[in-house]
This record gives structure tokens, C-alpha cells and sequence, in this order.
């Protein structure tokens, strides 16, 4: 009775002054929460209108994908993600669509990216791998498979651990791992890559002959990686041989199953027997696709030593600008420009800019 009597009394109290306040206030009162109000609607309406433009957007780029109009497709996940970083359904489109491409680095990015969303999808760090596998990037495969623990790991994951460590010269952890072979019991889709690691880093000592004969018929293997890794291989020992034909002939194999990690090598084996023109060609259709800082400065070289310098100018321009390595190869470019054009002022300029970040085959 006594709390009512007091919530009583100070109703009377702020009643009391809420009319004792003038005609001014109140109206400032009353715009105010007017204002206020105002506020929360607009603020509600455009938080509710922006979702549903993100989820019109993610329709839009699933549409696209589904009629298999990829550029367009891969322009409208982009900005999906570029409103909202952390869709996982556009970086997982993005990522196959990566796939489709032949581009192995955004694919990879991609998938590590999604794991990176959802811990709980072990398909997405399985995807990771294979596309590092199809990078042949071993160094960042060995590290990323020795953060999984040896139960989480999939078959295929320990084989290609197994193979990754055979290729950066870890020996000793590879022999542990294989000892264990957690790859066991194998499943049929493993077995053409256990035959691989098998065959390329046996201890005993087999005939060239055998392993090539070994080479040849896993190169017809369904497993893409397996496929390439037994052409390039293959096509190692031929060179080292002196079949250089068939070594060509081999490279070009592996170029039809993975573009990305093969030209490179098809482009030095060509570069060695001097069939430079050769060379100039394959490289100006592979970086068109595949933009790679050392491989743009080599043919900038190139284009100099066979006399086109004239298109120096317009593939520089062309370079990405995505990071301190292009930018770099930028500055090589034209220090081959002031050298060609016996500038040596400019040319010690711009040496001071890049220092050794190159291998140059001028002599500066």
C-alpha cells in the first residue's frame, strides 16, 4: 500500500512538471521523439531493403551459374562477396567456378577461405588440397596437412602428404608416415596415386626402363594429378635421356591435363634446346590466363633478345598491378627498356628500385 501511495505520488510530481513546462519545450519534446522514431524506421527499412538486396544478388549469380554463363556468374558472386564478406555459398561458387577455369591459386584461395567460414565441412579443406596438389604447390600442402590431425586426415590427404613430403625433401617424415600408412585399407580412387609415390620415390633401385614403362601407364590414369605427375616425370627422364622430341611430345600431354603446372615446363624444356620463338608463343598465351611476375619478366627478355621490343611497351601496361611483385616486374621491364636504350642513368635508377628481386639474364 505504502509502494502504491509513493508511485502515486510521483506520477502527481512528474505530472506537476510536465505542465509547468512551456508551450516551447514541449513541442522541442515532441519533435524530438518524433525524430527518434523517425530514426529507428529508417534504419529498420534500410537494413531490411539491403538484406534483401544481397539475397537478390546471390539469386542473380545463382541464376547465372545455373545456365553456365560463368563470366557472368563469377562478376555477380564478386559482388556478392564484395557486400558480404562472408557468404560462404558465393565463395564456394567461386571457388568451382575457379576450378572450371584451369586457375588453381583462386581456386585454392577460395576453398581455404571457405574453410575458413565452416570448420565443420571437411569436403572444403579436401578441395584445398587437391587444388595445391594442382598448383604443385608442395611446401604449402607438407604445411597445411602437418596442422590436420593424422585421424582427420582422408586417405587421399595422407597420401598426398606422403607425396608432398617426398618432393620438399622430407625424407625422414615421409618414412615415418609411410610405416604407418594411414592411406589403408585403400580405396579404389586412391590407388593409381599410391602407385605413383610408390613408383617416383621407391628406395630400391629400379631400371629406368621399368619406371618409365611405370610412367607411361599411370599417364593414362583418370586422376588428373597422378596423370601430370607421370608425364612430367616421364617426360624428365626422356630429356635427361636426349630424347628431347619425345620429351616435347610427352610435355604436351601434360599440358592437355593441366595447363597451368605443365606449360612452365614445357616452356624451359623449348627454352633449352633455343627454340626461342617457340618460347615468345607459349608464354604469350599463358600469361594472358595465368599472370606470374617471373615468367612476364622472362618474356619481356625474350621479346628484347628476338628483336620486338616494340611490344615491350603494351604487354608492361597490361601487367596486374595486384601486388608488390608485379609492381616490381614493372620496374625490371623498364630497366630493360633504358638498357636497350643505353640509358644508363635511368637505368641505375630503377636497378636501386628493385635490387635482387629477379633473376635478369641482361647484363646490368
Amino acid at each position: 500500500y505504502k509502494r502504491l501511495c509513493r508511485l502515486s505520488f510521483l506520477k502527481r510530481i512528474g505530472a506537476r512538471l510536465f505542465m509547468a513546462l512551456n508551450r516551447n519545450v514541449k513541442i522541442s519534446l515532441g519533435i524530438l521523439l518524433g525524430l527518434i522514431l523517425f530514426s529507428c524506421i529508417g534504419g529498420t527499412a534500410y537494413f531490411a531493403f539491403r538484406a534483401y538486396r544481397k539475397t537478390e544478388q546471390l539469386q542473380d549469380a545463382m541464376r547465372a551459374f545455373e545456365r553456365k554463363e560463368w563470366t557472368k556468374a563469377r562478376t555477380l558472386f564478386r559482388s556478392v562477396l564484395a557486400s558480404d564478406r562472408n557468404n560462404e555459398t558465393a565463395v564456394v561458387k567461386l571457388a568451382e567456378l575457379a576450378r572450371m577455369r584451369g586457375d588453381p591459386p583462386e581456386e585454392a584461395y577460395y576453398w581455404f577461405r571457405a574453410g575458413k567460414l565452416n570448420l565443420l565441412d571437411r569436403d572444403y579443406a579436401v578441395n584445398y588440397c587437391d587444388a595445391l596438389c594442382r598448383m604443385r604447390n608442395f611446401d604449402a600442402l607438407a604445411a597445411f596437412l602437418r596442422g590436420v590431425a593424422p585421424d582427420s586426415r582422408t586417405g587421399r590427404q595422407s597420401l598426398q602428404f606422403a607425396f608432398a613430403l617426398h618432393a620438399t625433401g622430407s625424407e625422414e617424415e615421409a618414412a615415418s608416415l609411410e610405416e604407418s600408412a594411414p592411406w589403408t585399407p585403400l580405396k579404389p580412387e586412391n590407388a593409381d596415386l599410391a602407385e605413383l609415390v610408390s613408383v617416383l620415390f621407391s628406395k630400391d633401385d629400379v631400371p629406368v626402363e621399368r619406371t618409365m614403362s611405370a610412367l607411361a601407364e599411370l599417364a593414362n590414369s583418370k586422376d588428373d594429378f597422378v596423370a601430370t605427375e607421370s608425364l612430367l616425370a616421364l617426360a624428365n627422364l626422356q630429356e635427361r635421356g636426349g630424347a628431347f622430341a619425345e620429351a616435347e611430345k610427352t610435355l604436351l600431354g601434360a599440358v592437355r591435363r593441366n595447363e597451368y603446372a605443365a606449360t612452365p615446363r614445357l616452356v624451359a624444356l623449348c627454352e633449352r634446346r633455343g627454340d626461342l620463338t617457340r618460347v615468345v608463343e607459349l608464354l604469350r598465351v599463358y600469361l594472358k590466363k595465368h599472370p606470374n611476375p617471373d615468367l612476364s619478366v622472362r618474356f619481356a627478355e625474350l621479346l628484347a633478345a628476338t628483336g620486338r621490343k616494340d611490344e615491350i611497351p603494351a604487354f608492361a601496361k597490361a601487367l596486374p598491378q595486384s601486388d608488390r611483385r608485379f609492381i616490381l616486374t614493372g620496374h625490371y621491364i623498364d630497366a630493360i627498356l633504358a638498357f636497350l636504350e643505353n640509358d644508363m642513368e635511368k637505368l641505375s635508377r630503377i636497378l636501386s628500385l628493385i635490387r635482387d628481386e629477379f633473376q635478369t639474364h641482361f647484363p646490368f
